[in-house]
């Protein structure tokens, strides 16, 4: 059998996994390839031309054809050619950056925040991968709601790319999450400069100008995130009418902001966020029978909603109190 080089075996092992994975076996087989031979050689370096730098690179271009394969044995294939790699002293950022996205598709999170912190230490904080570590990290931090982490990372991002407006705006949110609404305002006009129409900065603005109890500026940037959304068929175009609901809410349009809600649930008939805005716009409005009906519906949505079930008890109790009172002051007169 003739001599196969490091970049055919990454091919040939590519192939031969995809093959695997769709059931072709055997059509890997009848091409003369030996699966194992093959493996075992990747993972122990065999065949490998070249000083330290082309065989790292040799191991990135490796694990990347794994990796875009897609299937779950490639991937793990990828982990393996990388972790041994690195056990053999073969190291670079990039191989930290695709270890830190192998480890993330399986769940293991501390994992992958250890793997793009070593990327960023091994690229010396410069380049395109320690930007694209950053930019995992920041992302992965935000999904598990750590946003003074995420903002810092995202801030260091910004200094390379200010022009960046997903940055930006994710920057935006790390200060909304904080309670920081002003700083989290700033940005958002930063990327509104560049994308009038971007349907993140304008729902965010929305919020932000509600936490600053601000309802003519939150309502005038939620019509324009409900216009955007309704232009781009935004997902979360929902929430963007029911900010808008809580904008009128807070100026007593009570008939307005329940007709957002009704557009909401129109979009998004399971979502319990519908009646729990509903509850409490007719708390607001005195109508505590539509406020419990509202809650009950969120709660067959929903039946773990602590939200909901506070707000029903509250209202309950409150309407038994108010009972009893009238109970009460009945017996006095007669």
């Amino acid at each position: 059998m003739p001599r196969v080089g490091p970049k055919t075996q990454a091919a040939s092992l590519a192939a031969l996994l995809l093959l695997a994975s769709t059931g072709f076996h055997d059509s890997a087989l009848a091409l003369g390839l030996d699966l194992e031979k093959i493996k075992n050689d990747l993972l122990k370096g065999k065949g490998s031309r070249g000083g330290r730098q082309e065989q790292i690179a040799q191991a990135e271009e490796q694990a990347l054809t794994l990796i875009s394969s897609g299937s779950g044995e490639s991937l793990a294939m990828a982990r393996q050619l990388l972790e041994t790699s690195s056990q053999n002293g073969l190291d670079s950022a990039r191989m930290h950056l695709y270890l830190g996205r192998i480890y993330e598709k399986a769940g293991q999170n501390d994992k992958a925040v250890m793997a793009y912190i070593e990327a960023l230490i091994l690229s010396e904080g410069g380049g395109i991968d320690a930007l694209s570590a950053r930019e995992e990290l920041s992302a992965l931090y935000m999904r598990q709601g750590n946003y003074d982490e995420a903002g810092g990372q995202l801030k260091k991002i910004l200094e390379v790319s200010p022009q960046d407006i997903k940055s930006r705006g994710n920057l935006g949110i790390c200060f909304l999450q904080l309670g920081y609404a002003a700083a989290s305002l700033d940005e958002f006009k930063r990327v509104l400069q560049v994308d009038p129409n971007n349907f993140v900065a304008l729902y965010n603005s929305g919020l932000a100008h509600t936490m600053e109890r601000e309802p003519e500026k939150a309502a005038a940037a939620f019509e324009k995130a409900v216009a955007s959304g309704e232009k781009s068929g935004e997902p979360l175009l929902p929430m963007a009418y029911l900010g808008l609901a809580r904008a009128y809410q807070a100026r007593g349009q009570f008939a307005f902001a329940l007709k957002m809600t009704d557009k909401a649930r129109e979009l998004a008939p399971r979502s319990h966020y519908v009646y729990l805005s509903k509850a409490e716009i007719y708390e607001d409005m005195k109508d505590p029978g539509n406020a419990l009906a509202s809650l009950r519906k969120a709660l067959q949505v929903n039946p773990h909603d602590k939200s909901a079930q506070q707000s029903l008890s509250r209202i309950i109790s409150r309407q038994k109190q108010l009972i009893g009172q009238t109970q009460s002051l009945s017996q006095k007169t007669q």
